[in-house]
């Protein structure tokens, strides 16, 4: 008969609980290292979105502009016979929106053959017309053929290239970006384009910035895998240098180039790292100075190019990070080897309190702590988030501005705990009545708002307001009531921005109150 001896005893229940805690800390790292990956894409992607929003926003501001200037009252004198002293007039527009642009470098109007007729030349603030002696003929010049190739009302957007003096690229660099849109006559001859330049170094430096939000290295690409914005500036623009025709994606990262033209947005890992892409069509992104359809930007060639955003978070930086994870967690299981369930007791109770306590920070932040709404700025990010999501698919969209009628007089005869519980009971009342794709905020003290998505006009947000004002003059509070002044606007009947549809519906809400408080006014009864 064996008899079992202490030390054998101990090396089979030591083994068995080095085996059990190897295998809980394998599974721990695993499950950790996967949840940061899972954290790092979606901030990530979040972060490629954000600067894709910063492009989209540069150039449709740029190409608003060019629409405005193709369509000048003066411009159009000069083209059907107008003196030339009409290029005096078209020189002072010019003047005035590169001095309040502030980033533009040059404004031109250049005829059907490469003849520049008027131009401001501009830095910062500063601007100044240039001499019709000193003016140019850019004929030669790429970009003319480009926009004189473009219809009417067709925007042409250049890629963006370094700005070139004499035969040499300029130093230090100026990434230069034109955009611009062909001139007609009244009799509906071509008679050359409208164009503004661009330095887009402003615009790829808030991309830059954006992309510090998160841990990945910002990256810019053209079409042909050659990087506008690089980690290491010494990769940028190896286009415009013959002896860095190779310094391009394509060529040193093949596998990863072949990946991000799998889709149009994603996420994949190789040998090197991990990559967030989304491809940008800038023509896409702007559109046209009229409405057209999707058809017709096939047949037209509106997607001659397009740049690829992407975050690249590299492998040795995620190999690091595991690296790390493993030392601290074998340091604390060593030494800990018998009590390793407490440990990861431990460890899940503040993974999970930190979760909270981010959750937490991230609810104060983003709602009302009182109400449990929206708060102003959270309410004014998702009006903006509709805009644009209404403008894209030709949606119209309904803002409600609430005011509470009588709230003071609670407040002050009962107490603010009452005025409390008015606030919290109609931002209830609001959560009820309101769908789910809709949006109620408090805007602060006794304001409210409520975005209504998707709506077919003014009379069905009249209708859901006309109902939360009744609603709210049925609350009773310790024997007192409330009312509410509301003012309707409606996107894109009454307002063509965000920033417009809430002043006029505090417009309307003021009309409600002057008219007698507790009803529902509309933008459109201001100057009924």
């Amino acid at each position: 008969m064996h008899t079992i001896t202490p030390l054998r005893t101990f090396w089979s229940l030591f083994l068995l609980v080095a085996v059990l805690t190897g295998g809980a800390v394998a599974f721990y790292i695993d499950l950790t290292m996967r949840e940061f990956i899972r954290r790092t894409i979606a901030d990530e992607r979040v972060t490629v979105t954000l600067e894709a929003s910063v492009l989209s926003r540069s150039l449709n501001r740029v190409a608003a502009n060019v629409c405005a200037l193709s369509e000048q009252n003066e411009l159009r004198s000069y083209l059907d016979g107008g003196t030339p002293g009409s290029l005096d007039a078209i020189a002072w527009e010019y003047l005035a929106l590169a001095r309040n642009s502030g980033d533009y470098g040059q404004i031109r109007y250049i005829d059907e053959t490469g003849q520049e007729i008027v131009r401001v030349d501009s830095s910062g603030r500063t601007a100044h017309v240039v001499p019709a002696e000193d003016l140019q003929n850019k004929s030669g010049r790429y970009y003319v053929a480009e926009v004189l190739s473009r219809g009417r009302n067709e925007i042409y957007i250049s890629p963006i290239d370094l700005n070139i003096e004499g035969d040499a690229v300029e130093v230090p660099y100026r990434p230069m970006l034109r955009i611009g849109t062909p001139v007609f006559d009244g009799a509906g001859r071509r008679r050359g384009f409208v164009m503004i330049n661009m330095p887009a170094a402003n615009m790829l430096n808030r991309v830059v910035s954006y992309g510090a939000l998160s841990i990945g290295r910002t990256m810019m690409l053209n079409d042909e895998g050659y990087w506008l914005i690089h980690p290491d500036p010494r990769h940028a623009w190896g286009f415009m240098f013959p002896d860095r025709a190779d310094d391009r994606m394509p060529v040193l990262y093949p596998l990863e180039w072949a990946e991000m033209g799998q889709a149009r947005a994603g996420t994949f890992r190789t040998d090197t790292g991990l990559y967030t892409f989304q491809h940008i069509r800038p023509f896409t992104e702007v559109g046209h100075c009229i409405d057209f359809g999707a058809d017709d930007e096939e047949a037209n060639g509106l997607e001659d190019y397009e740049w690829i955003l992407a975050s690249y978070v590299p492998e040795s930086e995620l190999t690091a990070h595991l690296r790390g994870l493993i030392y601290r967690t074998v340091a604390v299981a060593v030494p800990f080897v018998v009590l390793m369930g407490t440990i990861i007791r431990v460890v899940v109770a503040v993974v999970a309190q930190r979760r909270r306590y981010r959750a937490d920070l991230e609810s104060l932040a983003r709602y009302d702590a009182l109400t449990g709404l929206a708060n102003r700025a959270t309410f004014e990010d998702r009006l903006v988030t509709e805009f644009d999501r209404a403008s894209r698919y030709e949606k119209k969209f309904g803002l409600l501005y609430i005011d509470l009628d009588g709230f003071k007089g609670i407040n002050d005869t009962l107490g603010h705990d009452a005025g409390d519980d008015v606030l919290r009971a109609v931002a209830g009342l609001l959560k009820r009545r309101v769908r789910a794709a809709d949006t109620p905020g408090r805007l602060g003290g006794d304001e409210f708002a409520v975005l209504l998505t998707e709506v077919p006009g003014r009379d069905a947000c009249r209708e859901v307001a006309a109902e939360i004002c009744k609603q709210v003059s049925e609350l009773d509070f310790q024997g007192h009531t409330v009312g509410a002044s509301i003012g309707v606007a409606v996107w894109p009947d009454d307002a063509a921005t965000p920033t417009e549809a809430m002043r006029r519906a505090d417009q309307a809400m003021y009309l409600a109150k002057k008219s007698g408080k507790n009803q529902v006014r509309t933008v459109d009864e201001l100057t009924a």
